[in-house]
């Protein structure tokens, strides 16, 4: 097994939005897109809506799933000082990229959609998660010698 190694905050924060937010999100969006073509062939259209309210339903799940895993990895990899500070920091990262991205919609002509609604909580998920999983390691590192 790896040894943990200090790394900065904002590192780390990175690691766990990347790890825990960007990917599940991916990951999400193309078992949907699978299901509405397998389910709706051609008339993927008319899946549109029950696509939005199952995405209302599993994006935040998905988050706050994907917070779970990636707390465990960073747990496990990094020596955190401070698990309050990582949490903010990632979740600051999910809603600057991923609300600037919904912001760039909403200016290009996009109306508030039951996608943005559900960014909304899958935020509110992700910093809950995010709290809840990540732990301060509690080691103190001075010179490079782990106390």
């Amino acid at each position: 097994m790896s040894e943990e190694k200090q790394s900065a905050r904002w590192y780390v924060a990175a690691t766990h939005w990347l790890t825990g937010g960007v990917v599940p999100s991916f990951i999400l969006y193309f078992i949907m897109v699978a299901v509405l073509r397998l389910g709706f062939g051609e008339n993927i259209e008319r899946g549109v809506d029950l696509l939005a309210f199952v995405y209302l339903l599993l994006m935040p799940l998905v988050y706050w799933l994907g917070a779970m895993y990636s707390a465990r990895y960073v747990n496990k990899k990094y020596i955190i000082t401070d698990s309050g500070e990582v949490a903010k920091l990632a979740t600051l990262y999910l809603v600057v990229v991923g609300g600037g991205y919904r912001i760039f919609q909403m200016i290009a002509g996009s109306e508030f959609t039951v996608e943005h609604a559900s960014f909304v909580l899958a935020v509110i998920a992700f910093y809950i998660a995010s709290k809840k999983y990540i732990h301060s390691s509690g080691a103190v590192v001075q010179q490079g010698v782990r106390q």
